[in-house]
């Protein structure tokens, strides 16, 4: 379990504070668990869907090609 799973289970982060350490973190995050915790900030609901989207278009588009 990372910091940021840790952090969230104890209720000491947001979500968006998760999501924005997530940002900073991702590259040094094991690629199994990246997509576990991505599942954890971002939940399949209507409202986080859009967020979720946008992250991905974000992920896809920023990387180091």
């Amino acid at each position: 379990m990372c910091i940021i799973c840790v952090e969230l289970e104890k209720n000491r982060l947001t979500l968006l504070e998760a999501r924005r350490n997530y940002g900073e973190m991702v590259d040094s995050i094991d690629e199994s668990h990246r997509e576990e915790l991505e599942k954890k900030l971002y939940p399949d609901t209507i409202y986080d869907e859009e967020y979720y989207e946008y992250f991905n278009f974000i992920k896809g588009t920023s990387g180091s090609d």
